[in-house]
């Protein structure tokens, strides 16, 4: 089974906790198992992501392999 993050963040054109739900699903339905969920309520080019910095720290460590998230333009912080 692959092992997930899910990422959420304010900026994304749909609330957080909407993301985080339709998220946990397509992995249920995809039969990928949910290891980590980070989520950034700030958005804006100039402020600090935690939660996306966190994610890449988490990557780095092989925490998980997928990373599930509504939009790829939510990993960018420049949008």
């Amino acid at each position: 089974m692959k092992r997930a993050a899910i990422y959420a963040r304010a900026s994304c054109n749909e609330p957080i906790q909407s993301q985080l739900n339709m998220l946990r699903e397509v992995a249920q339905r995809r039969g990928i198992e949910v290891v980590a969920e980070y989520k950034d309520i700030v958005s804006g080019t100039k402020a600090r992501h935690p939660g996306l910095e966190a994610l890449m720290a988490d990557a780095k460590h092989g925490l998980f392999s997928v990373v599930l998230t509504n939009s790829l333009a939510c990993l960018s912080k420049g949008t």
